[in-house]
């Protein structure tokens, strides 16, 4: 077959996969010695990105849940192959020709804003018209969330009550003497509010923060970065999309337009907004805290837990 006038052969689509290792074992060095770095992020050709994973159960998934929000209309990019290199998995995707929201958002204008908002609302809403009976990602159910970080960790597939009494445990707990000295009544008081413990569990993304959003050359966004998607409470999504410091430059009605955006796009959560991130404080602050409410036998872990 002759090859078109002009054709340049991208490895991506013409290497076998030991030549295509080879290939971006190469480029990760050049990366290196050119950049002083060797982030997960590479950039292959003019039309692919490849994202570094460390486990295949972590890439496993990220690509399930692409294709998931994929046959639901979400605009995200194409997975187009994987490939192990070295002892890591390279995901290839194809890359979004357009420029990225949090470097965008400065020289968006109130009406671009609503438009955008409006379109990610479309989308949270078919993710979220898909439900689970337990907790965490699509494939290996594991917990991924930035929310609630301890040394004991979260079983896979949890259920909904315990996903919430996780939450209320963390915003509610004081420090490890105060929770060394509660009775089992009191332990489990501190697991059942200030929020609800029976919330529904939807495909969610977890982390919109303006730099997992692109806007593509058609104008419209782009979901992009799956890495925390799995099953969650609706509110995970409206507080991930404060998952972020914003730019100075942004200045107040920058602030003002991102709280309309992610209110129109995901809804009103403020009280489960604070409640979330009250309680990632405390859990970053006081990370062995849940050990004697684990004892209690009020939430579950993974790791053991010390007599």
């Amino acid at each position: 077959m002759m090859t078109p006038c002009g054709y340049e052969p991208d490895p991506v689509d013409d290497y076998s996969d030991a030549q295509l290792s080879k290939h971006m074992s190469r480029i990760f060095d050049k990366k290196i010695l050119e950049q002083g770095q060797n982030s997960r992020l590479t950039d292959l050709s003019a039309a692919y990105m490849s994202k570094r994973y460390f486990s295949y159960e972590e890439l496993h998934d990220t690509i399930l849940a692409i294709e998931l929000a994929r046959s639901i209309n979400v605009r995200t990019p194409r997975v187009r192959r994987t490939v192990q290199v070295e002892d890591f998995y390279e995901c290839i995707f194809d890359r979004v020709q357009g420029v990225n929201l949090m470097d965008a958002w400065i020289g968006l204008g109130w009406i671009s804003t609503i438009r955008l908002a409006f379109q990610l609302r479309w989308m949270i809403r078919n993710m979220r018209s898909h439900r689970s009976p337990t907790a965490g990602s699509l494939g290996t159910g594991i917990v991924r969330t930035f929310w609630m970080e301890d040394m004991y960790g979260i079983p896979l597939r949890v259920s909904s009550y315990t996903i919430m009494s996780l939450v209320n445990f963390w915003y509610n707990v004081g420090s490890f003497t105060k929770e060394s000295k509660k009775t089992k009544e009191q332990h489990q008081t501190t697991c059942e509010g200030p929020l609800k413990l029976s919330q529904p569990l939807v495909f969610t993304h977890h982390d919109l923060a303006p730099r997992n959003l692109m806007i593509d050359s058609a104008g419209d966004l782009n979901i992009v970065d799956w890495d925390f998607a799995g099953w969650y409470p609706p509110f995970f999504e409206h507080a991930g999309m404060y998952n972020f410091w914003p730019q100075q430059s942004w200045g107040w009605t920058g602030v003002l337009r991102w709280k309309l955006f992610t209110w129109i796009a995901t809804g009103f959560y403020s009280k489960e907004k604070h409640v979330l991130s009250n309680g990632q404080r405390k859990s970053i602050r006081f990370p062995a805290a849940r050990r004697f409410n684990i004892q209690a036998g009020v939430t579950p872990a993974t790791e053991p837990v010390e007599e």
